[in-house]
């Protein structure tokens, strides 16, 4: 199989050809080539490997068609879930959309009523924490200016938010270059191990987020539209919940949304472009876990930025205890603490875009090869700035694929 790309098109017309055959190609269409071309382009698949990738497409793909035709009520499957409700907050079901035999097959309820914390920073309290709760009396004692833009910053599975996280310099950057209220939203207590549970409670993180989003709107008469809500990792999903409940927040920015779990899932599981007025990504570490990454490689917003290509990020080494960690795609933990770099730069990118001259300026391109064979450029395609500063752009239609080059250390941004 070490020139798997050769057969490529012979490969789709097998695997398609049944499909086609029971009419199996309808929305999922697009996932299905996704999954065939990720299985032939990997050239280091051993023949047993390659052919157990592509029968995992296929019951993939048969699952979805199951899903379409036996309705609910009468799906034996549904016995082995449950809803997990909450006051104020609402019901968690376990099962399908968030149940899927390869995409999630463990499917657990969020935790009980969670509390996570809400650290408010604002241009007259730049750096003290002031905790703010969902209650009058703590709104009043608080800074919050209701006059100013809202910036969330939502961190995801395994951050500590130690004194050096990437969210409090986030924090100073956004506070240095104008005026916001920055809530950043610590939910550490919640995103631990193992990884299936940190992905459930991102559902209930969510619906905690926007419940404040909405007391802040009842409250204060802030509009949604000025919220901006940013999210690494599990913390681009968790935004993506918060937004489904509140409609017309102003803007979600998903910084290497995570991937196992989510990738390939419909749109009610994961951040989409309903979830907002603006939504923009960037994709780092943009690979199956099964190939090593953390991210996803598929486009999840209005406009999504794939700096060098969305993979494998300059100045980041993997090793290959690392990669051994993420190839296993059962130790969702030791691939984090691992293979952690790449997964990282999106909110390094991010950070330096708030503040940097230099504006991360990034060209529409159809996909990467055709972008670093300079088939793109300013003169023959649409050029938008990725990061901070990044502006929707109506023209576009979705989904709009954007690249760029880094440089390999700080400063990232390539002038």
């Amino acid at each position: 199989m070490h020139n798997t790309k050769r057969s490529s098109q012979s490969i789709k017309l097998l695997y398609f050809f049944p499909l086609k055959f029971i009419g199996l190609l309808t929305h999922q269409e697009s996932i299905i080539i996704s999954h065939v071309d990720l299985c032939v382009d990997f050239e280091s698949m051993k023949r047993s490997t390659f052919i157990t990738c592509i029968l995992i497409g296929l019951v993939d793909a048969f699952w979805n068609k199951a899903a379409q035709i036996i309705p609910s009520s009468l799906n034996p499957l549904n016995l082995l879930f449950f809803n997990r409700c909450m006051e104020d907050l609402g019901c968690f079901y376990t099962g399908a959309p968030f149940f899927h035999p390869l995409n999630r097959p463990i499917s657990l309820p969020p935790v009980n009523d969670p509390t996570p914390k809400f650290m408010l920073f604002t241009p007259t309290h730049p750096n003290s924490t002031y905790l703010l709760e969902i209650s009058k009396e703590s709104l009043k004692n608080s800074s919050f200016d209701p006059q100013l833009e809202s910036k969330f910053l939502i961190h995801g599975f395994l951050s500590s938010l130690g004194d050096d996280d990437v969210r409090f310099q986030t924090k100073d950057a956004l506070l240095e270059s104008g005026k916001y209220n920055v809530i950043i939203v610590d939910w550490t207590d919640y995103n631990g191990p193992p990884y299936e549970q940190a992905v459930a409670n991102t559902r209930v993180i969510g619906a905690v987020v926007a419940k404040l989003i909405k007391f802040l709107r009842k409250e204060t008469g802030i509009s949604p539209k000025s919220v901006h809500l940013i999210g690494h990792s599990l913390g681009a999903h968790t935004a993506g919940y918060a937004g489904e409940r509140v409609p017309n927040i102003g803007r979600i920015t998903g910084l290497d949304p995570a991937g196992p779990c989510f990738q390939n899932s419909p749109a009610e599981v994961r951040l989409d472009p309903t979830d907002a007025l603006f939504v923009d990504i960037i994709h780092t570490d943009g690979a199956d876990i099964i190939l090593r990454g953390l991210g996803m490689n598929e486009p999840l917003g209005h406009m999504d930025f794939f700096p060098n290509g969305g993979s494998l990020q300059l100045g980041c080494v993997r090793t290959s205890q690392s990669d051994s960690a993420a190839g296993r795609a059962i130790n969702f933990t030791a691939a984090w603490r691992l293979n952690g770099c790449d997964h990282d730069r999106a909110n390094r990118y991010f950070h330096e875009s708030i503040q940097s001259k230099c504006k991360f300026d990034s060209v529409k391109c159809d996909d990467y090869e055709d972008y670093e064979k300079g088939k793109c450029n300013k003169s023959n395609s649409i050029s938008a700035y990725m990061g901070f500063h990044a502006q929707m752009k109506t023209e576009l239609d979705n989904p709009a694929k954007f690249y760029l080059r880094t440089n390999a250390e700080a400063p990232f941004c390539a002038k």
